[in-house]
């Protein structure tokens, strides 16, 4: 993530030794329909954990730039990359932590494909899946927060749903004002803050403290009530970790670039991939590329009104008319405003289709771009 403008010296501030997000948080499914991918596309995509980066590429783009400001959210991508070309697809899960290492094989494995984690051996040995600082503040709520209000058993049956209708049947058993009091607590903006992001990521926040666990528990409640469980994964490893994840058993419950098909596919697909540690709007302004596609993540968070419409300013003279930009806002509500109406049009009715459908509840909106 990154921008060259003041606003981003608040994120510039952060530490960027630490690997922040271990997976991706925002539905691939939404990304994808958004952007619409062909052979002939140039892609930007901020890296985060790389799990869209990879995603998109199943579609087999002409390229994907990958840019991040974090060399440790870069070495996660950079890992999988390489995982991908030189292992087994039993030895790439094992790896990343999406299967059990019985025979304390993951340092071994690693041998062939170093560097970052020379210096974070102990972070690879558990298994990168769930080392991210977001990641791993989920857990306690998971592990021990929720079995307090609700049993293991009942999450099960939940997440088990095959239709709709079932789904809600079994919501309305489940103790929901117990567990909305439990993540309403957990997801306070001061606890997260603290513990799974940083006080420098709400420097934009715009309403009180106090409504963002409101926010939160809303969105999560809508995705529980109208957007189908029965392959939604994300709110599983919110709600039950890696209980029931399996991407070789269940190839329809996991991310694409995790399924046996997926990793088959992407061996040939990977040189692609470039990978750039920098602010995006370094990157731009010396790019080779120019982009007809752009997945920004939820960049816009950390930026105010003003350098929002900077950075799409910059990045529309990068892209090729007619190009497709997607990001979301997670609490801070952003998108090109007014003045760029001639550059750069939001996509309303599109965008509003695939946020009803968007299986993640972390965000608030999702929006698609397009170049004018």
């Amino acid at each position: 993530m990154g921008t060259d403008y003041m606003a981003q010296s608040e994120i510039r501030s952060l530490d960027f030794s630490i690997i922040r997000y271990s997976k991706v948080w925002e539905d691939h499914r939404t990304l994808t329909n958004a952007l619409e991918l062909t052979e002939e596309d140039i892609v930007i995509s901020i890296t985060s954990a790389g799990d869209n980066t990879l995603n998109l590429l199943l579609a087999g783009p002409k390229k994907i730039v990958a840019v991040d400001l974090s060399p440790a959210q870069n070495a996660v991508l950079e890992l999988k990359i390489a995982a991908i070309k030189n292992l087994t697809y039993d030895d790439y899960l094992l790896i990343l932590g999406e299967s059990e290492d019985v025979e304390k094989k993951r340092l071994s494995i690693y041998q062939t494909i170093k560097a970052y984690w020379d210096s974070h051996s102990n972070t690879l040995e558990d298994g990168i899946s769930w080392c991210g600082r977001l990641d791993k503040f989920f857990i306690p709520y998971h592990k021990d927060g929720l079995p307090t209000v609700v049993s293991p058993e009942a999450v099960d049956r939940f997440c088990a749903a095959e239709t709709l209708e079932e789904q809600r049947e079994v919501l309305q058993q489940l103790p929901m004002n117990d567990i909305g009091e439990l993540t309403r607590q957990y997801l306070s903006k001061k606890n997260v803050a603290k513990h799974g992001r940083s006080e420098a990521q709400y420097k934009f926040l715009e309403q009180p403290a106090d409504d963002v666990s409101t926010i939160y528990w809303k969105q999560m409640c809508r995705v529980c009530h109208d957007v189908p469980v029965k392959d939604n994964f994300y709110l599983s490893w919110f709600l039950r970790g890696s209980r029931g994840f399996d991407p070789n058993i269940k190839p329809n419950y996991a991310p694409p670039y995790l399924t046996r098909d997926g990793f088959n596919k992407l061996k040939g697909l990977v040189d692609r991939i470039e990978v750039f540690t920098c602010g995006l709007e370094d990157y731009l302004k010396n790019s080779e590329y120019t982009f007809s596609k752009a997945n920004l993540s939820d960049i816009f968070e950390y930026m105010s009104h003003e350098d929002t419409d900077a950075t799409f300013d910059l990045l529309v003279k990068s892209m090729t008319k007619g190009g497709r930009i997607a990001f979301w806002n997670h609490v801070c509500p952003r998108q090109p405003s007014s003045a760029l109406s001639d550059k750069v049009k939001v996509l309303t009715g599109l965008s509003n289709e695939l946020y009803k459908k968007d299986r993640v509840f972390y965000y608030c909106a999702f929006y698609v771009a397009e170049t004018i």
